[in-house]
């Protein structure tokens, strides 16, 4: 009888031990199909096809402060002269950049990133400029047998004459964080005058709250983009637009909204004061 109770302990301590290696052996299964030392490891995990898509943006060479970092967006319409292109790879052995429309072909550097100036050509304003990237790479054939590590893409860029609408020119309707169950109305223009020192002027009526009168000043074009604006600084004394101490600083379109960030300031008692607005609104025409 003593026999028997030893040897069901002994299962008992058998099965226990087994039970507890096959917890801890689930408990450090490997699930990372990017480690190479785990049972799902896919070495294609990561593969992609080669790809010469890249991205046109406005280039702005003065100091920002942008309500949204992402405010230089991809366009196929610009107002700067200043254009950088950027490959959406890196890892290509090789980039051709060809831009046809420009008289003038200076040498693009072999890079993912290259900024041109569509100005080197006299009346190149109104005009389209066709661009080409190829892209050449050591493809993964054996992740992707199909691929032969070459490939091209080709955009079209419109270069805005001074007289062209903006995107975010128009009317809004909206409100601001100040106030926000209380809607108005904002009205947003562009000038340009030769013959002035500042050629750009930006003009506009019903914002910020408690500025009655039209805002109108001339302004850096390189803060300028086809789909936004972003104004160097964010105090009234600095470049904005100002109308009693009161600065609109940045306007910019995210999806079918665009947001006016706002800083108003004042002083007390020589005590000086600042509070940040931004209005949030659709554009009605």
């Amino acid at each position: 009888m003593k026999r028997q109770k030893h040897k069901y302990l002994f299962l008992l301590l058998l099965g226990s031990s087994f039970l507890l290696l096959t917890l801890n052996s689930c408990k450090d299964e490997c699930q990372d199909p990017r480690n190479p030392d785990c049972e799902n490891y896919n070495p294609c995990i990561d593969a992609k096809l080669t790809s010469a898509a890249f991205t046109i943006k406005e280039k702005v060479d003065v100091d920002t402060h942008p309500l949204f970092s992402d405010w230089l967006m991809d366009t196929d319409t610009t107002y700067n002269k200043l254009v950088v292109l950027e490959a959406s790879s890196n890892d290509a052995s090789s980039y051709l950049w060809i831009v046809e429309g420009k008289q003038k072909m200076s040498d693009i550097a072999n890079s993912n990133k290259v900024t041109i100036n569509l100005e080197e050509d006299r009346n190149s304003r109104g005009n389209w400029f066709t661009i080409t990237l190829i892209v050449k790479r050591n493809p993964n054939t054996i992740c992707l047998p199909n691929d032969d590590g070459v490939d091209t893409v080709t955009r079209r860029l419109y270069f805005m004459k001074y007289s062209d609408t903006f995107s975010w020119e128009g009317t809004y309707y909206g409100s601001d964080n100040d106030m926000p169950n209380s809607p108005f109305t904002v009205f947003i223009s562009h000038d340009y005058d030769e013959s002035s020192f500042w050629k750009d002027y930006i003009k506009i009526h019903g914002l910020p709250r408690g500025c009655n009168d039209t805002a109108y000043e001339g302004l850096h074009y390189e803060s300028l983009t086809y789909k936004n604006i972003d104004l160097n600084g964010t105090g009234s004394d600095s470049n904005g637009i100002n109308c009693k101490d009161r600065t609109i600083s940045g306007i910019y379109k995210q999806g079918s909204l665009y947001t006016i960030r706002q800083l108003y300031s004042w002083r007390v008692n020589g005590i000086y004061y600042e509070k940040t607005r931004v209005f949030t609104g659709i554009k009605i025409k």
